[in-house]
């Protein structure tokens, strides 16, 4: 992207000193190709990121019994409410 920017304004600037009116048009249409794909990707991003947010919320709500304290207490917590030194049941 940031070449296809450059490549553009260097065509703005020769642009400049063309006689043709209408090649400034050109560039425009580039930089709003840019602009267009750099949307799409920062949509694309965004809904990846939701999707990302919402297993990880389901995963911190998944239900495991460990075994807990002194003498072993078995107990059914949340995953995110793991601490260390609990002893988790696989099952």
């Amino acid at each position: 992207m940031i070449s296809l920017i450059i490549a553009a304004t260097v065509y703005l600037f020769f642009t400049l000193f063309e006689p043709k009116a209408s090649a400034w048009m050109e560039v425009l249409t580039i930089y709003g190709g840019v602009v267009l794909a750099t949307l799409m990707m920062a949509y694309s991003e965004w809904k990846q990121e939701k999707q990302f947010l919402k297993i990880k919320d389901e995963i911190n709500n998944t239900v495991v019994t460990v075994y807990r304290g002194q003498y072993g207490v078995e107990d059914e917590i949340l995953v995110r409410d793991l601490v260390v030194g609990d002893i988790i049941s696989v099952q």
